[in-house]
């Protein structure tokens, strides 16, 4: 409301224009508009009761699982496999979207400023991306082997980004970034974002993943 009654609002400019102009269209064609404003929680019954045990929670760090944590991820694949809604999730443990957390505490996320680049990472993190092994899954390639190299095995993210002979170049200038930033074991996990380091470390790895994506050009529109 507070966007739409201020003609120059501090932030989500474009968007509170986009409602004015829309409101305004609705009322020139005849509409008689009614906005009401619902709080969210003023009044729920049982949202104290839960707040406070949302607060408790986040205070407590060590989380006390009944079961194995291996045991509730196994669970989990099984319920992806029978879905049909598997993206290679069973075979990589994937750093942030893929991994139960034994901690609550804070978990350092470090995007990329270009959209598409961190669209692509996003992806890379699920294993659903353009690559043959999840295109495949859903019926946009005849095969989930890779086209860009002899070794006949499956197009996932492991390949393009460890193991496919098209980019060693790329992935060698990759290394030797990696290298001066005193990493000296490229994996899956640590290009994807779940390195155990400081922020300014886990920025510079996101830049030369990107610069390594940008490389291979596997991601261009044809």
């Amino acid at each position: 409301l507070y966007l739409i009654a201020n003609r120059k609002p501090n932030s989500y400019m474009y968007s509170s224009q986009a409602i004015q102009k829309n409101i305004l269209r609705l009322v020139d064609k005849g509409w008689d508009l009614v906005i009401q404003w619902i709080p969210s929680h003023c009044d729920v019954e049982g949202n104290d009761v839960v707040d406070h045990a949302a607060n408790e929670g986040r205070q407590l760090q060590e989380v006390d699982y009944p079961e194995e944590l291996d045991d509730i991820y196994h669970k989990y694949v099984g319920k992806q496999k029978s879905g049909g809604n598997l993206y290679g999730i069973g075979k990589v443990k994937l750093p942030l979207l893929g991994l139960l957390r034994k901690k609550i505490g804070n978990w350092f996320w470090c995007r990329h400023g270009d959209r598409k680049i961190d669209t692509i990472m996003t992806g890379l993190r699920i294993g659903r991306v353009s690559l043959n092994k999840y295109l495949s899954f859903i019926n946009l390639s005849p095969t989930s082997i890779c086209p860009n190299c002899s070794q006949d095995v499956d197009e996932d993210c492991t390949h393009y980004l460890l193991e496919c002979d098209r980019y060693n170049i790329p992935r060698q200038r990759l290394a030797t970034s990696l290298h001066n930033l005193g990493i000296t074991n490229m994996d899956l996990t640590l290009l994807l974002g779940g390195a155990e380091a400081d922020c300014e470390t886990l920025k510079r790895i996101t830049e030369e993943l990107a610069t390594y994506i940008k490389a291979t050009k596997r991601f261009e529109e044809p």
